[in-house]
């Protein structure tokens, strides 16, 4: 090892020992799991009932997430498994203490939506699982509807949706399909009158993945559950052609976690050892695909996330578009992207890191990425204020690699410490 290499090296380490305190800091605020996103609450004397409000903790908690975000919801009816079926899929085990809390009684256990965020490999982004307020149950029906205004909700943002059917294919959520292409609709007319286009607010050929828990009758085969899905949907009904085509559909079966019935109510304080092996290929099994789907789903940015969820949870409540929640949406979906593709551009510049020379490639970044800035603010008469955001999130980023640089000099400090 090079006497100076070592020097430069155990100089960013001593850099590092405040950093580290708050890296750690955020890291721990970041990790804790599950956190709420949205709440049901009463709205008295309404004809709807219920409204939906988004939790200020839960939108920090995502933009504080790394870029892109794969957010992965779970819709299905109540008491269906979903809970402890997004556990599993997070890799966690008995008793998921850092997972979605797993009801045990009729009722439903999950109100709103709760997320939890895991960190893809080599810093490739984060997946966002996301636990929804069970369809059907006796609290929805008090609540006027909130179910469906969640389902249509989750469609209009979700990389890839898993579908939750217990047994059988269920029917009913055709009409939760029909609303939801409702609510689109007005979204895309919305756009297109302001002259805004729809691809950043809308997702395209979105995956809906069909997940099968006890099937009555097991396929066994990916290919015999694939043919009893285009069956299911292949039925003479318009709703279901429009949902046929508006989507991608898949299937994928979960067999029973055990054959003692007098298990069943206590599923998430068994050891995997306890459970049966073709419920855990099946999950596993499940984890795989939708690693698959998530590599050409739509990724969402953590600066944008939060002016994406305001303007859709106004849009399936009020069912109007509103210009100033669109125009703050797409203008932050820009700064976004540029702001992605100003960090990609440093990296660039700066080569394999651990690297001495981010500073400066940062700021030559900066200024390759102008051209692009200026053409994206002439476009759509993007105004100062756009100009401020994306600053701020030209700043973001910066601490992001430099943060990212200091721990890789901390580990390969310590590793040819360990060497020599």
């Amino acid at each position: 090892m090079g006497k100076w290499r070592l020097c430069w090296l155990l100089l960013c380490a001593s850099a590092l020992e405040e950093v580290a305190l708050d890296t750690e800091e955020a890291e721990t605020e970041c990790s804790v799991c599950p956190v709420r996103l949205l709440d049901v609450v009463s709205k008295e004397g309404e004809e709807d009932g219920a409204g939906l409000r988004l939790s200020g903790a839960g939108l920090e908690y995502l933009e504080k997430q790394r870029s892109p975000l794969f957010l992965v919801p779970a819709l299905g009816v109540y008491r269906g498994g979903k809970s402890l079926l997004l556990n599993r899929l997070m890799g966690r085990k008995a008793p998921y203490a850092a997972g979605f809390g797993v009801g045990h009684g009729q009722e439903t256990f999950t109100r709103g939506i709760q997320i939890c965020a895991e960190a893809l490999p080599e810093r490739q982004g984060t997946v966002v699982w996301m636990d929804t307020e069970g369809l059907f149950s006796s609290e929805d029906a008090r609540s006027a509807g909130a179910g469906a205004k969640i389902f249509s909700l989750a469609l209009l943002f979700s990389s890839v949706v898993l579908l939750n059917n217990l047994k059988v294919l269920n029917q009913q959520f055709f009409v939760f399909f029909e609303e939801q292409q409702q609510v689109a609709r007005v979204l895309r007319e919305g756009l297109r009158a302001e002259g805004m286009p729809s691809d950043l607010l809308l997702p395209e050929n979105l995956s809906i993945v069909w997940v099968l828990q006890q099937p009555i009758n097991f396929a066994g085969t990916p290919e015999a559950g694939q043919a009893q899905l285009d069956s299911f949907l292949t039925i003479q009904d318009k709703a279901r052609e429009r949902v046929r085509e508006s989507f991608r559909h898949l299937i994928h079966e979960v067999p029973s976690a055990t054959h003692d019935a007098r298990q069943w109510p206590k599923l998430d304080q068994l050891a995997d050892e306890e459970l049966l092996p073709e419920y855990l290929q099946a999950t596993s099994g499940l984890r795989e695909l939708l690693s698959n789907e998530l590599q050409h789903a739509r990724p969402m940015q953590a600066a944008s996330i939060a002016a994406h969820l305001r303007m859709y949870v106004d849009l399936v409540q009020s069912d109007h578009f509103s210009i100033s929640l669109a125009r703050e949406a797409f203008e932050d979906s820009h700064a976004a992207q540029l702001c992605e593709a100003f960090g990609a551009a440093a990296q660039d510049l700066a080569g394999e890191m651990p690297c001495g020379n981010l500073s400066s490639a940062l700021d030559a970044a900066e200024l390759a990425i102008q051209e692009r800035q200026e053409a994206v603010m002439k476009d759509f008469h993007l105004d100062q204020a756009f100009l401020s955001r994306l600053k701020q999130c030209f700043q973001r980023k910066r601490q992001e690699l430099e943060l990212i640089n200091q721990e890789l000099v901390l580990a390969e400090w310590e590793k040819e410490v360990q060497q020599a």
